[in-house]
């Protein structure tokens, strides 16, 4: 903002290597896409409203963690930990554990096949 770099070198040079990807407009934070809107980079406050919101708000979707990252970056929100705080959620949601897939876990518990002889059938 004040067009200040750290002391650090190393930390300088990343500052400089990142700061193209950013814009800052109107005193808010924004980070360019290759496809899409400028990408409101959000700060902790406003993190799980806009999730909640996006997950369990009007449309009430309840789409899994990548799914969930992938619609709040198309709404244009962004900030550095967004899939690992969007599959957070979607862990702590009631409503998806209740009526999640559980195509992962087998039926009965697996027991192992035995042959009497080879090329037993």
């Amino acid at each position: 903002m004040n067009n200040e770099l750290p002391e650090d070198n190393a930390q300088a040079q990343k500052i400089k290597r990142q700061a193209p990807r950013f814009v800052l407009l109107n005193n808010i934070l924004y980070r360019r896409s290759f496809q899409g809107p400028l990408l409101k980079c959000l700060s902790e406050k406003k993190v799980d409203y806009v999730l909640r919101e996006i997950h369990e708000g009007c449309c009430a979707e309840y789409l899994g963690g990548i799914s969930l990252a992938r619609k709040t970056m198309l709404a244009g929100f962004l900030w550095p930990t967004l899939s690992q705080y969007s599959t957070r959620v979607v862990q702590a949601c009631e409503g998806c554990q209740h009526h999640s897939n559980f195509r992962q876990s087998p039926a009965t518990l697996m027991k192992p096949a035995w042959a009497s002889c080879p090329f037993d059938q």
